[in-house]
């Protein structure tokens, strides 16, 4: 059920077609045999923040033309839209150890539990300039606006963030159906830290039921994803985004 890409891209003046040619059809996964959820990484969806890396022209992930509030994917840096569809597949809470902001940043390792975070934590040198981030960890199908699959992604919640995580696990958990049973529509809205700075915060909405299709291409995600262990993705986020904590 894989919405077929059709789509061409602009390159100066040149039109590349960027469908798959024909004589490609029969070849889809040949070559990828081996390849398990451990072996790539899971795209995240992130917030643009005012302080974010993506708004500074002099920086490596600088994304032209983001502006404050807008989500980016990670990996392909493409700017989404200000609201999206999605459906949320499976959950996962994780632990992560960052260096301090006020001590110039930096990813340190992901742990299973608050336990194993906090021995690693300690056993550092620079124990003090250390903090544990407990995330949320969802993975969803960003959907179009046919209810049609787009990609499978992550999104991580932290800190002022995680009540949204929670919010959806409590309305999902009250219905008492599969987890991927529910369509969400995503923004972002503007709101305070506990030190009075603006950030920007997911705000998900639940729109209903999924049709069959949807839901067992869903099912099938999940089966995928259910077993792995997501720790290696995630790291990997955290690694090349920070916690994407508010600001």
């Amino acid at each position: 059920m894989a919405k077929e890409k059709n789509e061409v891209a602009t390159t100066g003046t040149t039109q590349v077609n960027t469908a798959i040619p024909d004589y490609l059809r029969d070849s889809m996964g040949v070559g990828n045999e081996n390849l398990t959820r451990q072996d790539v990484t899971i795209p995240r969806i992130n917030i643009v923040q005012s302080l974010s890396p993506e708004r500074a022209k002099a920086d490596a992930k600088f994304i032209p033309g983001c502006e404050e509030g807008q989500f980016f994917n990670n990996v392909t840096r493409e700017i989404l839209p200000e609201t999206f569809n999605f459906v949320d597949v499976f959950y996962n809470r994780t632990y992560g150890v960052f260096v301090h902001r006020d001590f110039g940043g930096g990813f340190k390792g992901q742990f299973a539990t608050e336990a194993e975070a906090q021995i690693f934590v300690a056993a550092q040198e620079n124990a003090s300039q250390l903090e544990v981030v407990d995330t949320g960890v969802h993975v969803v199908v960003r959907v179009d606006d046919a209810l049609l699959p787009v990609e499978t992604c992550i999104i991580m919640f932290n800190k002022s963030k995680l009540k949204v995580s929670r919010n959806i696990n409590t309305i999902l958990k009250g219905k008492g159906t599969a987890r991927f049973s529910t369509v969400w529509k995503m923004s972002s809205v503007a709101e305070k830290n506990q030190k009075n700075q603006p950030y920007f915060n997911f705000k998900a909405e639940d729109k209903g039921w999924a049709p069959k299709e949807l839901f067992d291409y869903c099912k099938q995600v999940y089966e995928e994803v259910k077993d792995k262990d997501l720790s290696a993705s995630v790291a990997a986020a955290e690694a090349k985004d920070g916690p994407q904590v508010e600001y």
